[in-house]
């Protein structure tokens, strides 16, 4: 009895024999205790065996973290590294080892790897400062970004003053412009006329638009699910197509209030148009770079903005693309990039030149140590270039190479100056266009 059931609970059959030698019942009949001697035998053969069982699974466990050591230290696969470590044990391999710890366990000798979709994604980087984006692996036809640009252009001309509708749909604007140069980054892929006539070509002038009919809403809403379908039919399904089709529907359902009547109370849009044109030198925030710039010229027709900036001096955004202070004040913004020095030049005669990110001179020192103001349309004869940063780690962007760039000035006795590179930046703002750069002067004089 105690026998044919130590299989399923030994260590009953332990308490049964145990109890059995102090049973009256057993002692009267002796031939009786040769079934509690088999039942103690067998109890503790069944205890040995679990004993030896929870001995090995410490011992597993110690090859799978020597596994891992063995592949951190020779850059093996897992696989290959759990073999290694089983060999070491004195097994053939791992599944000799994990067969005898399971013992008829079997473990299979190939194991299907799930297979990994390909991500329908690319992250990218957006110069000048880095921030990180991604956008659809997969590549549109020229020909279809051109047939969204005729679309988008048309609906941003009717609800130029609907910034409900405007709005989102300046975002897919600039997002597919940012796309477009992704997936074609070369001349000979998409020349530079064909750019400059997508997406930001501006074909169609900005309507004064306070109401929209049915009808019209109707047909606008139509040429919004033809982008829609155009995106999905080049694009496969993906986070950043979600956005635009999130942005379309916004634009869709923003279609149908405007068409439902006029607004109680106007929107901020409302204003005339020399009212919405930012003055030049209005201190303004690029929203996608995050940081400080100045207004060159404002341009209501296509509703781009023109700006000088540390990392840019002339860049061009979207009206939508930049904020304003509320005070609007004239900023007294003193260019990183006009008046640090980005590099020196060494001319024949010993003497040194300053010039700042355009490559234009400021300051001069003769071999006796005197320090004179350049014009920018002085040209130098050099002999020898050394740069003070790289254009990845600007002194706008980095503390250090910005004391690094300051201390070469107050060591050249001009920190306190303004250089003659300044007047160009003026000028620039008084005027909204770059002086023409004719070399006049020369430097070292002969």
């Amino acid at each position: 009895m105690w026998a044919s059931g130590f299989r399923q609970n030994p260590s009953a059959c332990r308490c049964k024999a145990a109890k059995a030698r102090h049973c009256p019942i057993l002692q009267n009949f002796p031939f009786l205790n040769l079934f509690s001697s088999v039942g103690d035998l067998v109890g503790k053969r069944q205890a040995s065996i679990e004993r030896e069982r929870f001995a090995m699974k410490p011992s597993i466990t110690r090859l799978k973290r020597q596994a891992k050591k063995i592949k951190k230290e020779m850059n093996v696969h897992h696989h290959e590294a759990l073999d290694l470590a089983a060999k070491t044990a004195g097994f053939s391999n791992w599944k000799h080892a994990l067969n005898s710890w399971e013992g008829a366990t079997p473990v299979p000798t190939i194991v299907q790897r799930k297979s990994h979709p390909v991500s329908a994604t690319i992250p990218f980087t957006i110069s000048p400062f880095g921030r990180k984006s991604v956008r659809p692996s997969t590549k549109m036809p020229l020909q279809a970004h051109q047939k969204i640009a005729d679309l988008l252009d048309h609906i941003l001309a009717v609800t130029d003053r609907r910034k409900s509708v405007s709005s989102p749909i300046g975002f897919v604007r600039c997002e597919l412009d940012e796309w477009v140069q992704r997936e074609y980054p070369t001349e000979a892929e998409m020349p530079q006329n064909i750019f400059h006539n997508l997406y930001y070509a501006h074909r169609n002038p900005p309507q004064d638009r306070k109401t929209i009919s049915h009808e019209e809403a109707d047909a606008l809403k139509l040429q919004l699910e033809s982008v829609k379908g155009i995106l999905g039919q080049y694009y496969a399904a993906c986070a950043p197509l979600t956005d635009l089709h999130r942005k379309l529907d916004q634009a869709i359902t923003a279609l149908g209030k405007w068409a439902d009547g006029p607004l109680k109370t106007p929107p901020k849009s409302s204003r005339s148009l020399t009212q919405r044109q930012l003055p030049r030198g209005t201190a303004i925030r690029i929203k996608l770079f995050r940081c400080d710039a100045v207004v060159i010229e404002h341009d209501l027709r296509t509703d781009t903005v023109r700006y000088f900036s540390d990392s840019s001096s002339d860049g061009v955004v979207a009206r939508h693309e930049v904020s304003v202070p509320r005070s609007r004040l004239t900023t007294k913004l003193m260019p990183m990039r006009v008046r640090l020095p980005y590099g020196k030049w060494t001319c024949p005669d010993g003497s040194e030149v300053l010039f700042n990110r355009d490559y234009e001179p400021m300051w001069a020192k003769s071999k006796m140590g005197v320090v004179t103001a350049l014009k920018p349309n002085t040209w130098v004869e050099n002999e020898k270039t050394t740069h003070y940063y790289e254009s990845s780690n600007p002194p706008w962007i980095n503390k250090k190479v910005l004391a690094d760039c300051t201390a070469v000035l107050e060591a050249w006795g001009v920190a306190d100056l303004v250089p003659g590179t300044m007047r160009g930046y003026f000028d620039l703002l008084k005027t909204g266009r770059k002086p023409e750069r004719k070399i006049e002067y020369q430097f070292p004089t002969s």
